[in-house]
């Protein structure tokens, strides 16, 4: 009976101590659980901070890192959208003509240019012309910025006009997929200049104040870029240019003879070239006699001595 007494104690015994093992490993794995779950969330808190801002302070956040991130969320994330902004923009459209017009009034059609082309509210850029010279008339070259509704009827002014147009080429370049592009990738350098500026705020350390300083420096600079860039796309597709070189042309009139000179002129005139005509032919005439004297002398001689020979053989003769 006390065996059994004894038997049943030990095995109490052991289930307390079964039991009480079982209760400190559940308080350690608690403990172990609770202390990783907070490690957790602190590491999801830094994450959400580190996403939150854009910039991390151990890495220092090189600038074509920042670059490469800024890049990447805009074309995940802005791409269907700017697809949406182009269809829904208005088409920026880069208008360009040459014309090749002839006249014959020449500095009234180049004021009548300039005046049309005040009157459209467009603006000279270059004018240029040169002068009349012995083989060419005058010509030049007219370089006009023109509203881009009053493109066409300003170019019908030279269909109309008393200019004659010898070539007329129109072209244009569709830039506005270029223009949302350059206008999203404006926006999202403007969202990373914020968060550099409010993370700017909240810098403790001269060294992280130093390196947001530079990634917001180089931020700048390309919003400057892509600022200037997307304003020049809109001066051009506002303004067409048109280049007109106007040439001058003249009828060529037969010439007349001028019926003012006299008679006595044209008598004048007549007897001078007579007196040089008979000057002329005594002069070749002394030239010829002189210039062959020697021979004529030869001939002379020769013809003497033959005819003292004759005169002595017919005395003979008799």
């Amino acid at each position: 009976m006390i065996g059994k007494k004894s038997l049943i104690g030990c095995l109490v015994l052991i289930l307390l101590i079964m039991f009480s093992s079982c209760s400190t490993s559940t308080e350690n794995e608690s403990a172990d659980s609770g202390s990783q779950e907070s490690r957790d969330q602190a590491t999801i808190g830094e994450m959400n901070v580190e996403s939150e801002i854009g910039y991390t302070m151990e890495e220092g956040l090189a600038n074509n890192t920042m670059e490469d991130t800024s890049e990447t969320s805009v074309e995940e994330i802005e791409e269907p959208s700017a697809l949406d902004d182009a269809e829904a923009t208005e088409r920026k459209i880069i208008y360009q003509a040459y014309l090749h017009a002839e006249t014959a009034n020449f500095d009234e059609q180049l004021a009548f240019i300039e005046k049309e082309t005040k009157r459209y509210q467009g603006y000279i850029v270059q004018s240029a012309s040169s002068g009349v010279t012995e083989d060419h008339n005058r010509n030049g070259t007219i370089i006009a910025r023109i509203p881009a509704d009053q493109f066409q009827r300003f170019l019908s002014i030279f269909e109309d006009g008393d200019m004659e147009l010898v070539e007329r080429s129109v072209s244009g370049d569709d830039v506005t997929e270029q223009y949302v592009d350059l206008s999203s990738r404006l926006d999202a350098k403007k969202v990373a200049e914020e968060r550099l500026l409010q993370f700017m705020k909240e810098a403790e350390k001269t060294e992280d104040l130093l390196k947001i300083s530079a990634d917001l420096t180089k931020i700048q600079e390309e919003i400057e870029q892509l600022t200037g860039k997307i304003r020049y796309l809109e001066n051009q597709s506002d303004f067409a240019t048109v280049e007109i070189y106007l040439s001058e042309t003249k009828v060529a009139v037969s010439s007349v003879p001028d019926q003012s000179e006299s008679t006595w002129q044209k008598t004048k005139e007549q007897f001078i070239k007579s007196i040089n005509l008979l000057l002329n032919g005594v002069s070749a005439l002394f030239i010829f006699i002189v210039g062959n004297l020697p021979i004529f002398l030869v001939i002379g001689c020769i013809i003497l001595i033959s005819w003292l020979l004759y005169k002595k053989i017919s005395k003979k003769r008799l």
